[in-house]
């Protein structure tokens, strides 16, 4: 939304500028009637303004364009997932994964948190590209979908399910998670819910941080092997204290998703699993 509000701004300021080289340049055609001559000064800054009128033009079609093209991919995949939401869900708490299926095969589950628009389906892939530019009903947006990283286990068995998406500007996707960074959202937002077609979750949110995207790598925290080194930088460094642990025996998942702290930031969301 900030980024939109900077392009409207942008576009502004260039009219602004453009109106004012325009009269600038029919003043000085006047002046030149009068005169009838133009001398070589007169000449130069003419061609200037001339310039500055093509640069300032192109700039603001580019501008124009950039803001249809984003707010269009926002409206495209907002509208696809409510389209979506109002044919596969039955109730709050009721999922038609038979229909989610005949849309999209690779659908593995359902993410709900409360006030935020982390209503969605969750995908998985056979990588962790496609579905960050495809819709769950395989169109091409920059929106994306929410996707299990393609290592993990489908039916959520593994140590560390991870899930992924992006953080849009209009609140959309993983946006939601945020809030988090607030050590007082915590206290009303303690729980998410995940439906999926064999056993549905309670989500208890444990950990929220924010990592360089270098620094996950390379700890490889994406292995369950790993696990107990991620729990570790997590308690170290969560945004909120949720007094809560996580013991070996228990099923964890994370969310994650760019933050914008740093130029590749994630905010990192864990959770444990707990069947319902």
């Amino acid at each position: 939304m900030v980024f939109l509000l900077f392009l409207l701004f942008k576009v502004i300021l260039i009219i602004i500028l453009l109106s004012y080289i325009m009269k600038t340049m029919k003043e000085k055609k006047v002046k030149v009637i009068k005169k009838h001559k133009k001398d070589k000064s007169s000449l130069k800054k003419n061609i200037l303004l001339y310039i500055l009128l093509g640069v300032f033009s192109v700039t603001l079609l580019f501008s124009v364009y950039k803001i249809y093209t984003i707010t269009s991919a926002y409206n495209q995949g907002t509208n696809t997932y409510q389209s979506i939401k109002n044919e596969a869900k039955k109730s709050e708490r009721e999922i038609d994964f038979d229909k989610l299926k005949s849309i999209n095969p690779d659908v593995i589950g359902w993410l709900y948190s409360k006030d935020t628009m982390i209503d969605y389906p969750v995908v998985q892939g056979s990588d962790n590209d496609y579905y960050l530019s495809h819709l769950f009903d395989n169109t091409q947006n920059s929106s994306g979908s929410v996707f299990m990283d393609y290592t993990k286990n489908k039916n959520f068995k593994s140590k560390n399910t991870i899930l992924y998406a992006h953080n849009m500007k209009n609140g959309s996707m993983f946006a939601g998670l945020m809030g988090y960074k607030d050590p007082e959202y915590y206290n009303s937002h303690k729980t998410l819910e995940l439906y999926t077609p064999n056993q549905n979750y309670e989500i208890e949110v444990v950990y929220g941080f924010v990592i360089d995207a270098y620094k996950w790598d390379d700890n490889k925290f994406v292995l369950d092997e790993n696990v107990e080194d991620l729990l570790l930088h997590a308690k170290s460094n969560t945004t909120f204290n949720s007094g809560k642990t996580i013991r070996d025996s228990d099923k964890i998942i994370t969310l994650s998703t760019c933050s914008y702290e740093m130029e590749e930031g994630r905010y990192v969301l864990i959770g444990k699993l707990i069947k319902k």
